[in-house]
Order: structure tokens, then sequence, then C-alpha cells
């Protein structure tokens, strides 16, 4: 049974992340109006799009299979910060030439 109460109590639960995914998508005006690009992964089993907005560029990564899967987005940049993790368990700086995401996987990462 579905209790959405209980549902946003845990941080790990599905409502609770599309409540943060949602917060975070009205604070960052380039999840919003930004421009669209598609980011090549060099990987099959992953997809990946940047949008950017006055300067500021978020990229969204997605692993579509169950395994791990190592990704290359340097053609966006070198670096950035893990701002949301489907998982909700990591966060912070991460390098983009060998980036990996977790089987079934999706994060939001601010491109410095």
């Amino acid at each position: 049974m579905f209790n959405a109460e209980v549902e946003l109590q845990d941080a790990g639960s599905l409502l609770s992340l599309v409540h943060r995914l949602l917060q975070m998508r009205r604070a960052m005006p380039a999840l919003q109006m930004g421009s669209y690009v598609e980011v090549d992964t060099l990987n099959d089993q992953a997809f990946a799009y940047l949008r950017e907005y006055e300067g500021h560029q978020v990229l969204v990564a997605l692993n579509f299979s169950p395994t791990s899967q190592a990704l290359d987005l340097t053609e966006v940049g070198t670096h950035g910060s893990i701002v949301m993790s489907t998982f909700v368990d990591r966060e912070g700086p991460v390098e983009l030439a060998y980036f990996m995401l977790r089987g079934d996987e999706g994060v939001v990462i601010e491109v410095s």
C-alpha cells in the first residue's frame, strides 16, 4: 500500500526523489529555460544532455543498463559537481573524463 506521508519521510523513496527533482528544476533556470544539447557519452547504454542558461551548465546523465557504465563526458568539460543522484547517496566533485554511472542510475551535474 502506498502512503504519501510515509514516502515523503523516506529520503530514498521515489516520491521524495520526484519532490527533490522538482525543487531543483525550480531553483536552476538552466533546467527550465536553457538550451538543450545531446552529449555523446561514447556508450550506447547511457544518454546524456546538457542544459545551459546564462553561462550556467547542467549535465544530466542516465544509465539505462542494470550494470555500471563508464562515460566520457569531456565534450562538455573536465570537472563538475554532482548535485543529485537517483540513488540519493552521492554529491560533490567529479571528473568527467571517466565518469562511472551505476546500474539504472541518473545524475545531475553542475559543470565547472
